[in-house]
């Protein structure tokens, strides 16, 4: 089923697709959103230049459909005493920010804090929520100065799709059942100190 995660009562369309399917839902994986696009052009730029579509547009994308997938599962995991629910997230707004980007971080912040919030409203029904905040991720869609910022880091390189899939599927598995309201940082070791040695 495809769906638009920003309008309000697709996610329970979603939700009931899969249980119809189904018959449970042990997993959610947020992985819907992307760079806000402000006037045909690539994100935002500085907070004095964003226009409040640009910033609401960004926050719906990025924040509001995790928001609205989490509520239309809740229920069903809270039921079944049972539930995975992991959010992609990124290093910029859970550790770190970038100039001109102030939606994206802002979403991204606001999605750690609202899966730490859910974390200690569901965990008595053995239900875990958590992030994991990658840093720049070789796609077909990265940027020729993150692959160059990434390619100066500690590991040198930026991750591949399939080490952040197995960071969330850490979290998602039955193993992962003593962590929640946690942030997993896959960011090549980007957030730490400068010094690190070089060769």
């Amino acid at each position: 089923m495809i769906a638009d995660l920003t309008v309000d009562g697709a996610a329970d369309a979603l939700v009931q697709a899969a249980l119809d399917r189904r018959g449970r839902v042990d997993v959610l994986v947020n992985n819907a959103g992307m760079t806000s696009v402000a006037s045909g052009g690539d994100a935002g730029g500085d907070v004095a230049e964003l226009s409040l579509a640009d910033w609401e547009t960004a926050l719906s994308r990025n924040l509001t459909t995790a928001f609205l997938m989490c509520r239309a599962v809740v229920p069903i995991m809270r039921a079944a005493r049972y539930g995975r629910i992991v959010s992609v997230g990124s290093t910029t707004g859970a550790v770190s920010a970038m100039p001109g980007q102030a939606t994206s971080t802002a979403a991204k912040a606001r999605l750690l804090g609202l899966s730490r919030a859910l974390a200690l409203e569901v965990v008595a029904y053995g239900v875990t929520v958590n992030v994991v905040a990658p840093g720049y991720v070789a796609t077909g869609s990265q940027l020729e100065f993150e692959a160059a910022a990434a390619a100066a880091g500690p590991i040198g390189r930026s991750a591949t799709p399939d080490e952040i899939a197995a960071c969330v599927m850490f979290l998602a598995h039955e193993s992962a059942s003593f962590v929640t309201g946690s942030a997993l940082v896959a960011d090549g070791g980007h957030g730490l100190p400068e010094t690190w040695p070089r060769p």
